[in-house]
This record gives structure tokens, sequence and C-alpha cells, in this order.
């Protein structure tokens, strides 16, 4: 804003406080800003369910819909692009069950070999799968199709949970796979696969070296055993890294150290994280289905609650919600009040959470759910997916509004909340200050005076 507008605007505030001392009253601490807002980046998604960004590609998000197409977002302008990153439609069964494609991952040195994995519900069986691509060589923001290379695959009921999560470890690059149950919301794990080991890989989160091949003479699995996989040279598939999961939707591994969150969904009662510190080789029985949450089911399997199994650092009731979405740690140091924090929110009732692990114990658990929710903007709600860009923003997906919001510093002088600085915020903060209310209270002192006035006034002028 230039000088001029800038003295307009400060004689303005002396103006008013000068004809309003009369009406300035003592009042209750307003509350505090709070420290970031959520704000439609793009929409017009189809059923998406994965975002993530490519390392080496600042100006992009990509984002899976469940038919298996990927989605390009620029950044700058929230645009989609129109033509698809990948298009593997063709492949894919179920999409109107619990099929569909379920996740992406780009090679942490994608930035060089240009590789990429999806993985999917694959026709005709609804055989799970994972599948390498290798980005065009004449088009950075195009897959070759005719590139698609298979790196594993299990059996799985076409109905049923079905997991999904894809990612590679960020210190150790190890492609990790979540598995569901094959149950159902009726059926509860009817073949106790979360806790049989051998020759099952459902309910479980599984590890891979996808750069080696331990199977040259099996065309379709094309992967490598890390040796230091929990059940490798034992009993148990050497492919399992942890067990007893129901339906791991959306996990996260802390960019920082490798620590891993487990966000699993509930049956009746509970919506539960999980969690492995970074260096973890696995083997851990989260107890899924003789253990929902900490409480016991009443179904055979394991023991509820001995010894042997890991009990989650977090879980909520179906008060709250009734479908946990795994979310991202937050390393945006952009919102310093939130670096740290493990967010995640709730498919059915579009609340959104947050809490700090300490030495593997969950603290300080805040929602955010009013704070992301900007006035004039649409609400975020079927929470599907969480990510985060190269710069370390977080954003939000919508599954059936098909939208991606962005969470972004909120601004002090945004005042009506809507994730933009503009005349309208100076109107309203002038409304609520002529007649003393507590939220023109700008500096928080439990006063309305002319100081409010003039910070507000100043913050207005230097933006966001």
């Amino acid at each position: 804003m230039n000088n001029k507008a800038n003295l307009t605007l400060r004689t303005l505030a002396r103006t008013i406080v000068a004809s309003l001392t009369a009406f300035l009253l003592p009042c209750a601490p307003a509350q505090a800003t709070p420290p970031a807002t959520a704000r439609v980046l793009a929409e017009g998604l189809i059923e998406p369910l994965d975002l993530t960004s490519a390392p080496g590609d600042p100006a992009h998000l990509f984002v899976l819909e469940r038919a298996g197409r990927v989605r390009v977002i620029d950044l700058a302008t929230g645009l989609i692009l129109p033509t698809p990153y990948l298009d593997f439609t063709a492949k894919v069964c179920c999409a109107d069950v619990d099929g569909g494609a379920q996740g992406i991952a780009f090679a942490p040195d994608y930035a060089t070999t240009g590789l990429v994995y999806v993985v999917y519900t694959a026709k005709p069986d609804g055989a799970s799968t994972i599948e390498r691509y290798q980005v065009s060589a004449t088009n950075p923001l195009r897959a070759d199709p005719a590139s698609a290379y298979p790196i594993f695959h299990y059996a799985r009921p076409i109905f049923g949970h079905n997991g999904g999560w894809l990612a590679f470890h960020p210190l150790n690059g190890l492609l990790y796979l979540s598995s569901g149950d094959g149950g159902e919301a009726f059926n509860p794990d009817p073949t106790n696969a979360a806790q049989r080991i051998v020759d099952e890989k459902k309910g479980k989160l599984l590890r891979f070296d996808p750069a080696a091949d331990d199977f040259p003479a099996d065309p379709t699995q094309n992967y490598r055993i890390p040796p230091s996989n929990p059940f490798v040279g034992i009993i148990g598939d050497d492919e399992i890294f942890a067990y007893g999961l129901r339906n791991p939707w959306r996990c996260a591994f802390d960019k920082l150290n490798g620590d891993l969150y487990i966000a699993d969904v509930g049956q009746d009662t509970w919506e539960e994280i999980d969690f492995e510190f970074g260096n973890s080789n696995g083997g851990r029985n989260y107890g899924w289905r003789c253990t929902e949450g900490t409480a016991c089911t009443g179904l055979s399997g394991c023991v509820c609650n001995e010894a042997a199994l890991t009990p989650p650092i977090f879980q909520y009731g179906h008060d709250l919600g009734c479908s946990i979405t795994g979310g991202v740690v937050c390393r945006d140091s952009a919102i310093p009040a939130y670096v740290g924090r493990y967010f995640y929110g709730d498919f059915c009732s579009g609340r959104v959470w947050s809490i700090k692990v300490v030495g593997g114990i969950a603290t300080d658990h805040r929602e955010h759910t009013a704070d992301w929710h900007a006035s004039g903007a649409p609400d975020l709600s079927a929470i599907v997916c969480f990510g985060t860009d190269s710069s370390g923003a977080m954003y939000a997906v919508d599954h059936i509004a098909g939208r991606v919001f962005k969470v972004v510093p909120r601004c002090p002088s945004d005042f009506n909340n809507d994730a933009f600085v503009t005349g309208d915020d100076f109107d309203s903060y002038v409304s609520e200050f002529v007649f003393g209310n507590i939220a023109s209270d700008f500096d928080e002192d439990g006063f309305v005076t002319g100081d409010d006035f003039d910070a507000y006034v100043q913050a207005f002028v230097d933006g966001c």
C-alpha cells in the first residue's frame, strides 16, 4: 500500500478514536487469533483419494482420483491441468465398491529417475497391485503409460477394507503399503486376517525395496525383501512390517525423523492412532480384531490387552466422528505454532485435530475445525487425505466435493477469516470497533482503545 493511502488510514483512525472515546469499554480478553486457516486451492476433482508432491517439482501437486487418474494442480493458479499426469483407468477394478486406485508415491530420487508408484485394485479379480511408471521423456507433467512395470500384488476380496496408503520412508528409502483386513462394517475381519502372519497380507503394514528383485522367476513380483524386516528368517511373511490392523486409512512419516503415524479406522466405537519411531524395524501387533483401540471386542484371534499387543497412542470415540483419516506432521515454517504437530481428521464429521508426540506419548490434543473453516468459503468435509508440497505447506482433500484446501497462515488483519485481506476486513473491524465489541480488542489486553484501532490499521496496511 502506498504512503498516501497509509496516511489516509492513520488520519481516519485518529478521527474515529477521538469521536468514539465515550464508547470505549473494558471487556473480557478476545480470543487469540488462530495461527492458520484453510482456503480452497482447487476444485473440480472426481472422487480424489490421495495427494502428494513430486521431489524436484515445487510448482505442482498431484492428486489421485479413485477411477485411476492422477491429476496435476498448478500451485500458482490452483488450476487443474486438463491432461492427467497418468491415466490407468482401463486397469482398475471395483471403483464403485471398496476398490479403485488408492495411493501414489513418487520415488525419493524422482528428480533424476522419474519413477512413480501407484497402488490399485486390478482387473479382473480385484487383486491389490503396486505398479511403477516412468515420467515421459518429452513432458515432465506426464507419465509414460507404456512404462508400466509390476512390483507387487496380493489377492483380496472385491468387497472389504483395502487400506492403500503408499509411501517411501524419508530416511531408509524403503516403500511401505498399508492393507485392510478385507472385512466390512457388519462383518469384522471374518477370516481373522489381521492376526494371521503366514500367507496373509491383509490387515498389515508391508515393506519392500522396489529397487531390486528377489523373485526373478515371477514377472509379477519385482521387489526385494529388506533383510531387516521383522519376520525374515522366522515364521511369518517376510513382507510384513506390522500387523493387527483393521483398515489403516492414511499413514504418515514425519519427514524430519521418519516417525510413523498409522490412522486405523475403527469398527463400532473407537478410532485410533498407532505410532512407530523412525528407527523401528517393526514387528508390532496393534491388536485388531480382539481389540478396537484399547477396548475388548470379544472377537477371537488374540488375547485382548495382553503384553504382546501395542496399544494406540491416541483414540477417540464415535461421539466425535466415525472414520479417522490420517494426516501429516506439519513442517511448514510459515506456521511456527503448528510445526511438529500431527494433524488428522474424521471423514464423517469433518472435524480436524492435532497432537504433539513426545517420546512416543501423545500430548496437547487440540481441535482446529473452527479455525480451518474460513468465513464465506466452503466447509472442509468428507476429509479423505492430507498431504504436503515441497515447501511443507499442508493440504486437505474433500472426497465428495472434489476440493483441495490449502492450510495457510492466518493474517491478523484477515478480520472476517476468509483467508484473504480485503476492504471487507477493514469495514468489519470498524463496525466492531465503533460499538466497543470484544472482537475489536486487537492487542488482546481486555480493553477496546485507540491502540487497538492503530494496531489494526497498521496490520491492514502491512498486509500478509
